[in-house]
């Protein structure tokens, strides 16, 4: 693997690596925010050039959309405390605190041919509907432009453990809270995850 500088900082720089790795038959990986299971960001793939995003670290709301401009380099546990600042705001994501978000209306992206385009529903929509489920496969996000909802007030969490012996009496019960949480008239304030477990 190939660390480039730490200074790397805009998505021109990106391009240009983009340019040199085709020329040099390099394969490019990005590490952007920090979140990989498999470490793909560093190591993941010998002979490749890593491009770390962690100096895009842009933020900015609109306040009459409430859309934020988000770096793509940017940590989501920051992305949270830079959203709350910003007037109260929330935007979904997974539990991991490293993970990508899910509100994504539009996105700056380098394609493996070194141009950059914008990506949103209304420009280059292929592409976006792409970098919603497979960007690495074919360019870098290096900014994100995510819909934002007012910060949710206290919340109120509840555990329950139930040891149930029977395989037959846990599928039951297992049932019974699919039923329950797939009522369409559930609030969205209510969210549940049931874990099972077997210690036979």
């Amino acid at each position: 693997m190939t660390p480039l500088p730490s200074e790397l900082q805009s998505v021109e720089q990106v391009a240009a690596i983009f340019k040199c790795a085709a020329e040099a038959n390099y394969k490019v990986q990005a590490k952007s925010g920090g979140h990989s299971y498999g470490n793909y960001g560093y190591r993941g793939v010998d002979g490749a050039i890593v491009v770390d995003l962690k100096n895009f670290q842009q933020f900015s709301m609109d306040n009459s959309t409430y859309i934020t401009t988000i770096g793509a380099g940017t940590l989501l546990g920051d992305v949270t405390t830079r959203l709350h600042n910003a007037g109260g705001r929330a935007t979904a994501h997974g539990i991991c605190p490293q993970v990508a978000l899910d509100h994504i209306v539009e996105a700056e992206v380098v394609l493996a041919n070194s141009s950059i385009i914008r990506a949103s529903e209304t420009e280059n929509p292929d592409a976006f509907f792409a970098v919603k489920g497979a960007a690495p496969s074919f360019g870098i996000v290096t900014e994100f432009k995510v819909r934002t909802e007012p910060e949710p007030g206290s919340a109120v969490q509840y555990s329950y453990t139930f040891n149930i012996r029977h395989t037959a009496s846990r599928a039951k019960t297992f049932r019974d809270w699919q039923t329950f949480i797939s009522q369409p008239d559930l609030t969205r304030k209510f969210s549940s995850i049931a874990t099972s477990w077997s210690t036979q």
